[in-house]
C-alpha cells in the first residue's frame, strides 16, 4: 500500500485517462455521424456567412 500522495496521483492519472478515452470516443461518434449523414447535409453551403 502506498502513501496517500501516491494514491491521489494514481487517481488523477486514472481520471486523465478516462477523460482522454471519452474524448476519443466522442470524436469517433461525431466522425461516424458526419460520414453517415454526409458532409453536405451537416455543413450546408454558406453556413459560415453572417446575414
Amino acid at each position: 500500500m502506498g502513501t496517500p500522495r501516491e494514491g491521489a496521483e494514481r487517481i488523477r492519472q486514472e481520471r486523465t485517462r478516462q477523460v482522454r478515452g471519452l474524448l476519443i470516443l466522442l470524436a469517433f461518434i461525431l466522425l461516424g455521424t458526419v460520414l453517415h449523414v454526409g458532409v453536405r447535409n451537416v455543413f450546408l453551403p454558406g453556413w459560415w456567412r453572417v446575414r
